[in-house]
């Protein structure tokens, strides 16, 4: 509430002030916000100095507006590199979330995760529309993101990944496997193999109809039975 305020005040502040005294103003608001943020943050942004962080936070706001300012003011000094980098997407997405889902998207950054997952700025985009919620899935699914085309289905349609209504582990596997098929359906010539399938089958069934219609094959299956059946008498009269 206290940061919504400020941020308030400051647009009053900036197009209240005239033309020619602009960037005085503005650096006189930067000036105030650094010392808010110093008395905020105390030993997180010691090292800066109050000189410094003016500069920077005037910078951002010349150049983000009252988004990043309302970042800063509410992340201090972890909002600075982010915005700077990423722009109006960071800063959004900064004054959306919590102060532990910003320090999450801070370490993400600082760890390289962020440019493996890639298409960071869609990615805080969604995170600047669903806040905490969103972050908290990306961190928990930093490591899955990382492949393109489950990233691709969670930046078209967020919502039902993060609500739970749709599993990240069968988008995995879908992802998985469709490129699979569709190689191996590219690399298969199917006039071939339906040719082949024809062949087998007719030959089957030609193969059958010989069998039963062939002369030989029913002679000799006759002249085995007639043998069998003369022997039978020779057999009776050997007994007597």
């Amino acid at each position: 509430m206290i940061a919504r305020m400020i941020c308030l005040s400051i647009l009053i502040c900036v197009f209240a002030i005239p033309s020619t005294v602009h960037a005085q103003g503005t650096a006189a608001i930067a000036r105030e916000m650094a010392e808010y943020v110093m008395k905020k943050f105390g030993k997180e942004v010691a090292d800066e100095g109050v000189e410094t962080l003016t500069r920077k936070i005037e910078t951002i706001i010349v150049k983000y507006g009252d988004d990043a300012a309302e970042a800063m003011i509410k992340h201090g000094e972890i909002a600075q590199p982010l915005i700077g980098k990423f722009g109006d997407s960071a800063a959004l997405a900064l004054k959306t979330v919590s102060s532990q889902n910003a320090r999450r998207i801070s370490m993400l950054e600082d760890a390289g995760e962020l440019a493996t997952i890639g298409r960071t700025p869609e990615l805080l985009t969604v995170v600047a529309k669903y806040g905490d919620a969103a972050m908290d899935f990306v961190w928990n699914n930093k490591g899955t993101l990382t492949v393109a085309a489950v990233l691709t289905a969670f930046l078209s349609d967020p919502e039902p990944f993060i609500n739970g209504t749709r599993d990240l582990a069968q988008t995995v596997g879908t992802s998985l496997v469709q490129p699979i098929a569709q190689e191996v359906g590219k690399r298969t010539n199917w006039t071939i193999v339906i040719l082949a399938l024809i062949g087998v089958v007719s030959g089957f069934f030609g193969l059958r109809h010989w069998l039963r219609s062939s002369p030989s094959v029913s002679k000799s299956t006759g002249t085995s039975n007639t043998g069998e059946q003369s022997d039978a008498p020779k057999s009776r009269s050997a007994r007597f």
